[in-house]
């Protein structure tokens, strides 16, 4: 049942990635929300399977993220916001989610701190880069999203620190890929004078990796513990 799940699930993934590729705006649009339920159920179906722990808070995530897919098909900026607030809960639901599996005595705080002040440099070189071209009520909301993005991926990487494994690898890989994904949505919609090679592509598809692999890791995590 769940290579059936997972087959439908990289068949609808392949369907909008390819009508991005290609800018078919016509199918993007109805596929774009049926990504993250699609990924809801097939976590559904791997709990259902092995046996174990449904994760609250993973749910979470997803219904946010799916929110936030469904507003941001939406070219009105309430909408935008609607948009960003979802993903911004997301991301703060990641970091409680990641902290119950941290064993901070296997954490190398050095290497948290230099990832602090890296994610927080490209979050300010981003905000200053957006800032004459950012509408005026989401002027420090770019900043404290990405702040938190970050923030989102130090736990991450103090989850990989803790599982160094497959599943630490995987989260580890999909946070990065959430904020390189976010990054590119951000100059696509308000840098102007940003080019990004076919830029719903880039944004789409490695938004879905970093779904996909946080929420394989997870599972792993779960499973093998």
């Amino acid at each position: 049942m769940q290579y059936f799940c997972l087959s439908i699930l990289l068949i609808i993934n392949a369907i909008h990635l390819y009508n991005c590729y290609i800018g078919r705006d016509s199918i993007r649009t109805h596929t774009k929300g049926f990504l993250m339920p699609f990924l809801l159920i097939y976590y559904l179906v791997l709990c259902s399977v092995y046996s174990i722990k449904f994760e609250t808070l993973l749910f979470f995530v997803l219904i946010a993220s799916w929110v936030g897919d469904v507003m941001l098909l939406r070219t009105k900026f309430c909408y935008f916001l609607i948009g960003g607030i979802s993903f911004f809960v997301a991301h703060l639901c990641f970091i409680p989610l990641y902290y119950i599996y941290i064993d901070w005595s296997c954490v190398e705080f050095s290497v948290l701190y230099v990832a602090s002040i890296i994610y927080v440099i490209i979050s300010f070189i981003m905000f200053y880069t957006l800032n004459k071209s950012l509408p005026q009520p989401f002027f420090y909301g770019v900043l404290i999203y990405l702040l938190a993005n970050g923030a989102m991926n130090v736990f991450a990487l103090a989850f990989a620190f803790s599982n160094r494994n497959l599943s630490g690898i995987l989260v580890l890989i999909g946070s990065i890929s959430f904020y390189c994904s976010d990054v590119v949505l951000f100059l696509v919609r308000f840098h102007q004078k940003s080019a990004v090679f076919r830029g719903h592509f880039v944004i789409m598809a490695t938004y879905i990796l970093a779904e996909f692999l946080i929420v394989q890791g997870i599972f792993i995590r779960q499973y093998v513990f």
